[in-house]
């Protein structure tokens, strides 16, 4: 039988041990009938247009901020990297800081807002073939990526996907 020092230490390691794991999970995702967050909490409070992060960025090196976008695409492997529409009619990529979280892979054509690190930035050939393939594109148009992009990219701290 186990004595009670023992039986006590494990119910501690018990309780702290589901009190991480929830905290931990809470962080990564919350669901509401409005919105899904994913990665820090953020929320829409505060959120500027896509087109001031787009003006921004001219003549600086990065711009941080939170920011209101529409999904275009979401990488259909594991949801770990999304696209948004520019002014210009080019598309954002966006990932999530430390590969700590991903979106659902049906995020596309909805609304979001995101908070994080804005930078331009050249894209190689390598990674743009791997972004089409995640994304589903067939062989021949992945094969049809041979020059490197200089593209806006967007690293998030977190995401609320606006629910539709």
């Amino acid at each position: 039988m186990l004595s009670r020092s023992v039986l006590y230490l494990l119910l501690l390691f018990v309780v702290f041990s589901c009190n991480n794991t929830k905290e931990k999970d809470s962080k990564l995702e919350v669901v509401s009938a409005e919105v899904s967050v994913f990665g820090e909490m953020i929320s829409q409070n505060g959120a500027e247009s896509v087109s001031s992060l787009f003006d921004n960025l001219v003549g600086n090196e990065k711009v941080e901020g939170k920011f209101e976008i529409e999904i275009t695409d979401v990488c259909q492997n594991k949801g770990c990297w999304m696209k948004a529409k520019l002014p210009d009619g080019s598309k954002m990529h966006i990932t999530f800081k430390d590969y700590s979280f991903f979106v659902p892979k049906n995020s596309a054509n909805k609304s979001a807002v995101i908070e994080g690190v804005a930078s331009i930035k050249t894209t190689t050939v390598e990674e743009l073939q791997h972004y089409a393939k995640d994304a589903g594109k067939s062989q021949e148009e992945i094969d049809l990526i041979t020059e490197p992009k200089e593209e806006v990219q967007f690293i998030a701290n977190g995401v609320e996907i606006i629910n539709q």
